[in-house]
């Protein structure tokens, strides 16, 4: 009996043909991934890989940012304007680490300005076409998975978040990033 008084007819029946093509579309998703990554990534010009030498202190850079941004964002958040309860908070966390980490790079004079922005267009394009086959291929799976669903306005959000996290990441690539996949995963281990 239901909390209204009311009886149930029969058993309840939780099947739904979608799940199939909800897992089909997720299996693709994750499978073309990679393979789409790399010819995205073909489109955007390559930065110049630095000799791996450095990395360790990068992660020290990094670590003492995220560390001291923390103080920071507990005293106000930047990015409460997205009214996203713990998304506000993290990409607040990412924003003022990321401009701790480009305040020391600049310091340093590690950043080449004219570089960093010289293939600027052809790395949006690669972004936002991205950004568009990502949507499409993921429309099939949120007709099962609502709350992972890409609305207007969870784009929007997903955009601001993306720009508030851009200078970590920049930073973050300038500090770290040494080579290939491989060679930037393991120099920091070989460094130290």
């Amino acid at each position: 009996m239901l909390a209204s008084g009311l009886k149930r007819a029969g058993a309840l029946d939780l099947r739904d043909p979608r799940r199939v093509t909800t897992a089909i579309a997720i299996t693709l998703f994750v499978v073309l991934l990679v393979p789409f990554g790399r010819l995205i990534s073909e489109l955007a010009p390559a930065w110049p890989r630095p000799d791996s030498a450095g990395a360790m202190n990068g992660l020290v850079v990094i670590a003492v940012a995220m560390l001291a941004a923390v103080p920071m964002v507990g005293i106000g958040l930047p990015a409460q304007f997205l009214s996203i309860e713990v998304v506000q908070n993290f990409f607040s966390w990412m924003l003022a680490a990321g401009v701790l980490m480009t305040l020391w790079l600049a310091l340093r004079r590690s950043i080449d300005w004219p570089t960093l922005f010289q293939g600027m267009p052809a790395t949006l394009f690669a972004a936002a076409l991205a950004s568009v086959v990502i949507y499409v291929v993921w429309q099939p799976i949120s007709a099962t998975l609502h709350n992972l669903a890409l609305t207007p306005e969870r784009l929007i959000g997903a955009i601001f978040s993306m720009t508030l996290a851009l200078p970590f990441f920049i930073a973050f690539e300038l500090l770290v990033r040494r080579g290939t996949v491989l060679t930037s995963t393991s120099s920091p281990l070989r460094d130290g």
